[in-house]
């Protein structure tokens, strides 16, 4: 699993596919870094800034992505201080619980009974020792 690595790195770069930048879409890399404390750089994209402000830095080519990254490294603890922000924002909510919960408030309007709560299924084989 990449997010074991995410974790570990000192920061992440990110870029958008052109189908997903099209369609306004953040990455899905950049919830994932976020949620482990890393530092992450991005390609630019409107909602991203719209979702986390400056806590995800920006490029737009090389030379600017030189600059970002430099700055990143000369100051450790404001970088520090910006994964876990990021970090909290990520999990205050944009998780994939909060998604889930989106979904389903949204179906409600139109299914009433996906108001309703959802066990979670019954799973098999976990614990068992025979």
């Amino acid at each position: 699993y990449r997010g074991q690595g995410d974790a570990a790195a000192r920061g992440v770069l990110n870029d958008h596919w052109d189908t997903v930048r099209t369609w306004g879409f953040v990455s899905s890399r950049i919830f994932g870094v976020g949620a482990c404390g890393t530092a992450v750089v991005s390609g630019p994209l409107p909602e991203l800034v719209d979702l986390f402000g400056d806590l995800v830095p920006v490029w737009t080519g090389p030379a600017e992505l030189r600059r970002v990254v430099d700055r990143l490294l000369a100051d450790p603890d404001a970088t520090a201080t910006r994964a876990r922000d990021l970090r909290r924002r990520v999990l205050d909510g944009h998780t994939f619980d909060h998604r889930a919960q989106e979904l389903l408030t949204h179906l409600a309007r139109w299914v009433p009974e996906a108001s309703r709560p959802i066990d979670p299924p019954a799973r098999t084989g976990e614990g068992r020792t025979s």
